[in-house]
């Protein structure tokens, strides 16, 4: 998992296993984020090398849609996709973007906090509109993420980030 991050002695491990494993029949299964490979990382060079070989299968998982993150939602509190709130199914997917790990832990998070309870009738609704804070372990995805870039890409980021989700760059 998160191989995009991992170091070289850890890469050329992966190319060797791989090209000796070859033909045994068994399969490594590895998960990266496109987004995160920079040129010259050492997991890079050996997704090339690996792929030129035709040793790779390429599995492209999407971000999920509505439905999904209602059943995501649902098994996290412990109910049913149907006893989760319109609005409120609308506000994890908006904020989580579909990516499963956002949102099982925003409706962790929202439901540790009491924002996100059961009403008498047995629906789970937030007790708020809108999703403002960002928990924990997002965070901690997010700052090693950002620890990587530039200073200057830093500071692009740090004067984007008030414009919102959307801005013209004109």
């Amino acid at each position: 998992d998160d191989l995009h991050w991992c170091d070289e002695p850890s890469a050329s491990l992966l190319r060797h296993v791989t090209r000796t494993m070859r033909h045994s029949g068994a399969a490594i299964i590895c998960a990266y984020r496109d987004s995160d490979i920079d040129r010259g990382d050492p997991f890079e060079q050996v997704l090339i090398d690996l792929n030129r070989e035709q040793l790779t299968r390429r599995f492209v998982l999407r971000r999920l849609d509505s439905a999904a993150t209602a059943e995501i939602v649902a098994r996290v509190v412990g109910s049913h996709a149907d006893r989760i709130a319109p609005s409120t199914l609308e506000s994890i997917q908006r904020e989580s973007e579909g990516v499963p790990f956002f949102i099982e832990e925003l409706t962790s998070h929202l439901r540790e906090e009491g924002l996100l309870q059961p009403t008498s009738s047995g629906q789970w609704e937030l007790r708020r509109s809108t999703v403002t804070y960002v928990p924990l372990s997002v965070r901690g995805v997010i700052s090693r993420r950002l620890a990587r870039l530039t200073p200057v890409t830093g500071d692009v980021l740090t004067v984007v980030a008030v414009s919102g989700r959307e801005f013209a760059l004109d």
